[in-house]
């Protein structure tokens, strides 16, 4: 009987250690995703505050005929994967990037493997686009429109850093429940 009792405690006490790495596992790679989430959306909040910075500064520089390119605003679109799209008050178009990058290009420029872009097409089928108003001297003269892939327009590396991370936390549980 005492050698039953002695098993029983040992099983339960694995057990609980077991179930409690688990939990841990699971609650840390949760807080962890929640809050790189919040991160990436306050980056994408800056990346678009750029955006309409470069406009706004073009359009102060030369309100009849303004410079986009001299901005960067395709390039800068291109490596962070927004389309851009500006137009007057009568919604004729002004400025466009195209679809361009969203076509599967990476920061560089360069095409993303396949297996990557399959990966980020299925994940993030969803297209986004923000508007904003388009103002000089505090009155509006038109509207910018923001497009963009995803909740918070993930980037490549943002993503293979969050899969990076789960991968981790999921070898330490394991490591620790064989341990």
């Amino acid at each position: 009987m005492k050698i039953n009792l002695n098993k029983n405690l040992m099983l339960s006490f694995i057990s609980i250690i077991i179930i409690s790495l688990l939990i841990t596992g699971i609650i840390s790679t949760y807080m962890i995703d929640q809050k790189f989430n919040l991160y990436l959306l306050k980056e994408h909040e800056e990346k678009v505050d750029n955006i309409r910075s470069s406009i706004n500064s073009a359009i102060r520089k030369n309100p009849q005929t303004p410079d986009f390119e001299g901005k960067g605003l395709t390039k800068y679109a291109i490596s962070e994967g927004y389309v851009i799209e500006i137009f007057d008050l009568d919604n004729n178009l002004l400025y466009t990037t195209g679809m361009y990058p969203l076509m599967g290009h990476d920061s560089g420029g360069h095409m993303m493997g396949s297996m990557m872009g399959r990966m980020f097409r299925n994940m993030y089928q969803n297209y986004n686009e923000d508007s904003y108003p388009l103002t000089l001297d505090g009155k509006e003269i038109g509207k910018i429109t923001i497009g963009y892939l995803g909740a918070s327009n993930i980037s490549s590396e943002a993503m293979s850093f969050k899969l990076t991370l789960y991968k981790s936390i999921l070898i330490s549980s394991l490591i620790a429940v064989l341990v």
